[in-house]
């Protein structure tokens, strides 16, 4: 009976192991496929995560190339103009006051031709003549605002008529003086301009007398003062046209002339 009860154990024992066995191996069957599929999934994540870095990686020099070839294109984009807003007339007005306002030098020439008395002396007679005149100035000065001051040269030569050679008489004087001028545009625009003036200075005369072959020289120093009136005609460039009447008075030889003159002035 032990020997029979001992075989019956050992056998009990025998099917419980293998049992356990067969239960262990179906266990293990059964997660290989589990397994398997863990491994699939986790190596598929892998190379879905290697082709997103290969994408990035040849996305990122494209878009590098794409951002410099576009910054060229936006640097190369020209800017708009900037159209200057033009001068409002406060400004031009403001503009020629500070031109006005400053010191310019000039130059000027003019001439003119009239008919005037003139007084001669000789031995000690004084015989009064009259005849051609002409006139010739150059000066040189300075403008500031609307007045003008210079010191001026002039030349005037008179000549008797030809009435007095039917009666043998002849006379010749020439004035030349040095004087300084004042003139004051009392009319004044850009381009237009009516002015007045006076001035006084040293003249030096020579005179020459012929009446029935004989002949009288004489010369001396006198006073000579002057009036003018006249317009001017102006441009931009400093270039200017002159014209008007001037008054002359010369005390000896006694001389009054009203002379028509034109002539151009250049303003600095």
């Amino acid at each position: 009976m032990k020997k029979a009860a001992a075989v019956f154990l050992f056998m009990c024992c025998f099917i419980s192991g293998l049992q356990t066995a067969a239960t262990a191996d179906e266990n293990a069957t059964a997660a290989q496929p589990e397994q398997t599929v863990q491994a699939a999934v986790t190596l598929q994540s892998q190379e879905n995560a290697n082709v997103q870095t290969q994408e990035q990686q040849l996305t990122a020099p494209a878009s590098a190339e794409q951002t410099a070839e576009t910054q060229p294109q936006l640097q190369q984009e020209p800017q708009p103009a900037v159209k200057e807003e033009p001068a409002t007339s406060t400004e031009k007005k403001e503009e020629k006051t500070k031109k006005c306002e400053r010191i310019h030098p000039y130059i000027r020439a003019d001439a003119g031709f009239t008919y005037s008395a003139f007084d001669i002396k000789y031995e000690d007679v004084t015989k009064e003549l009259a005849g051609l005149q002409a006139m010739y100035n150059c000066a040189a000065g300075i403008k500031y605002k609307k007045g003008r001051f210079e010191l001026a040269y002039q030349q005037r030569g008179t000549m008797s008529d030809f009435l007095f050679f039917l009666i043998a008489t002849s006379a010749w004087v020439e004035n030349n003086a040095v004087m300084a001028n004042a003139f004051y545009d009392f009319v004044s625009s850009e381009y237009f301009a009516l002015y007045i003036g006076g001035g006084a200075g040293v003249n030096m005369w020579n005179s020459e007398f012929k009446s029935f072959g004989d002949k009288y020289t004489d010369s001396g120093t006198s006073f000579i003062g002057g009036v003018y009136l006249g317009a001017s005609i102006n441009t931009p460039i400093g270039f200017s046209i002159d014209f008007g009447v001037d008054y002359f008075y010369v005390n000896e030889p006694l001389m009054n002339s009203f002379v028509p003159k034109i002539g151009a002035r250049l303003t600095f």
